[in-house]
């Protein structure tokens, strides 16, 4: 994507879609219209800033507002899946390089959020990972690796605290 293009989608998508007064249907089918893949009945509050076309959203999931998708690489959130506000999904990251100047060249690593998981506030979810069906991240986790299925983490860097109940009984 060209520099122009990408200034025009920062303004379109991230400002003036991503407005208040914009009415979440009217937002979806902007996203949809400009190739994000969105499921039916998904809400994405305002505030939500996503970088590219490159996430793909699962039906009945909810994003909430002031949540940021730095998708230089792809993001999946399954369906049912809940975002709590602020929450920070980024695929991409920096090589280490010399002493000089530490970051060196952009590497971008796909993120996948399980069906049905919950994402608490002000989490932040790292390049590659892959989170669960079924997980809950506490508010402010910091996810650097893989997260099992039907689990909760928390803490930084996010770690395994317990197994949830499977079945809703």
């Amino acid at each position: 994507m060209g520099q122009a293009k990408i200034r025009l989608w920062r303004i379109l998508i991230n400002t003036a879609i991503a407005s208040a007064v914009v009415p979440n249907m009217s937002r979806v089918k902007v996203y949809r219209r400009a190739g994000i893949t969105i499921g039916n009945d998904v809400r994405v509050c305002s505030g939500v800033w996503i970088d590219t076309k490159r996430l793909t959203v699962g039906s009945k999931s909810f994003i909430n507002h002031d949540c940021r998708i730095s998708n230089l690489a792809h993001v999946t959130i399954g369906e049912r899946v809940s975002l709590a506000s602020r929450v920070m999904i980024t695929t991409e990251g920096h090589t280490m390089v010399d002493p000089e100047r530490r970051a060196g060249p952009i590497v971008a690593s796909p993120v996948f959020i399980g069906d049905g998981t919950w994402i608490g506030a002000g989490a932040f979810i790292l390049p590659g990972v892959t989170i669960g069906p079924g997980c809950i991240i506490a508010a402010g986790a910091v996810v650097i690796k893989d997260c099992k299925p039907h689990s909760l983490y928390a803490g930084v860097p996010a770690q395994w605290k317990k197994d949830l109940q499977m079945d809703s009984d």
